[in-house]
This record gives C-alpha cells, structure tokens and sequence, in this order.
C-alpha cells in the first residue's frame, strides 16, 4: 500500500515494528521503484508520533486493528500525528458472524489459505467502536464503507455492506 500511494504522487512514510518486514519492504522499494517519495522507519506508531506530532494530511491503519490487542493507543497516536483537519483512514474487519466466517472459518479451517490462528474473533472490532474511540481524540467520521477484495482478478470494489470488512475516514477538528 505504500508504494501504491506513493505511485499516486503522495510522500508517504511507511512504519512498522518488526524489522524483517520492513527490510523486505526496503529491498522492494529498492528493486522495483527507486523513484518514490517513501521512507520506512521501523517503530511503533507510538514511538513515531514522539518525534512526528501534527504533521501528517493523512493517515492509514490499513490491516492492524484485528490484529492488536491495544486499539486506543495506536489510534491515539495516529490521530496525534494528524494535522489539524488531516484525515484519517482505518481498515479493518467487521465484528460480525459474517466476517468471522469469511476471515476465520473458511481460510484458516476450510481452504487452508492463511494459517490458523491468524485471526481472531475477539480481535474484530464495529465501525462504531472505532468511531467512538476516535472521537475521544478529536476525529469525526465521516464515513463508513464496506470493501470486497477480488482474488481472481487482484481487485478491491467498495460495497455497501460493511459485516465483513470495512474503510472508515474520520478528519481531525
């Protein structure tokens, strides 16, 4: 996702904690599109807002909150990077059966696509909740709206059902 926004003309700063992720992403970059706007720190969001507070347009938590425990503190930190009026953009999945049976069962127990015990139910989170969350730090949503990921022809459609997986945008006050 990086690079694809960068492609799109954006300077973008790629952060994540695991060091061999990043080095991947880097070597990427490196071999295929030299020639971007990105850099990549490996830090957590939280370490990185220490140093980058209120600087950012933009936002994305792209694929993190169904994976972590502690959602308050990385939106925190995403929001207090924000710039006044910078939007922010979170995707995740839904915390419904329908999601729990699209992410959990068929992947990882029917089709063996992910490994077990990628996901979990508990870590799935509402639209609502990470409104609420968000409008503690300032961030109104300003909209909620399902997506569909294409595997056959490597495509993302915007929906309008959102039980499954959902991008929400709030903008800071």
């Amino acid at each position: 996702m990086v690079e694809d926004l960068a492609k799109l003309g954006a300077t973008v700063v790629g952060i994540d904690p695991c060091e061999e992720l990043i080095l991947l992403a880097r070597k990427h970059l490196e071999t295929q599109a030299p020639e971007l706007a990105v850099q990549y720190h490996r830090e957590t969001v939280e370490e990185h807002v220490k140093v980058h507070g209120a600087i950012y347009d933009a936002i994305v938590c792209s694929e993190v909150m169904e994976h972590v425990d502690e959602k308050v503190p990385i939106l925190e930190a995403c929001a207090k990077s924000l710039k006044p009026g910078g939007s922010m953009f979170v995707t995740t999945e839904n915390q419904t059966l329908v999601a729990w049976f699209v992410y959990i069962i068929v992947p990882e127990y029917v089709l063996n696509f992910i490994p077990r015990l990628c996901h979990f139910y508990e870590k799935f989170i509402s639209p609502a909740k990470i409104s609420s969350m968000l409008s503690t730090f300032d961030c109104t949503t300003i909209g909620v709206k399902g997506y569909f990921y294409d595997r056959f022809d490597n495509s993302w459609t915007f929906v309008d059902d959102d039980r499954v997986n959902y991008g929400l945008h709030a903008v800071k006050a």
